[in-house]
């Protein structure tokens, strides 16, 4: 039986597999970055630091890029260092912080330096610690 191949409009026959067919890459490391975000671990781990950053944007909270005098709720756990530059450290609280919706993407952007958030999430990290003793 023949069909009409939808790559190449022939007439083809029906198992016939057209070399105009767009090849789909498989990237390990991004199927692997999709399936954490849903993980039982993640959201774990985010609900965590949520509750250790009290829900807050850390840079609202510190005025840091913002004329806002209130603090703001936190949309987002950021890890500051990527996924694609680190798997390794998806789930290390010195790597996460709480941001709103505005500093996430000026920092997903790198509109804002790791090295001022790298520093809030040790600072936060070393408070939660503190407290806990």
């Amino acid at each position: 039986m023949k069909k009409i191949c939808r790559y190449c409009g022939r007439v083809c026959e029906r198992d016939h597999v057209c070399k105009n067919k767009p090849k789909i890459s498989y990237d390990k490391q991004k199927d692997a970055k999709y399936r954490f975000r849903g993980s039982r671990l993640w959201k774990r781990k985010r609900s965590e630091i949520l509750r250790r950053d009290l829900g807050l944007c850390q840079l609202c909270k510190r005025g840091v890029m913002t004329d806002r005098k209130e603090l703001t709720a936190a949309d987002a756990v950021h890890h500051i260092i990527s996924l694609e530059a680190d798997f390794d450290r998806r789930l290390d609280s010195y790597d996460l912080i709480s941001l709103c919706s505005y500093h996430h993407e000026l920092a997903e952007n790198g509109r804002i330096s790791a090295e001022i958030l790298l520093d809030i999430a040790e600072e936060q990290e070393k408070a939660q610690n503190v407290s806990a003793i």
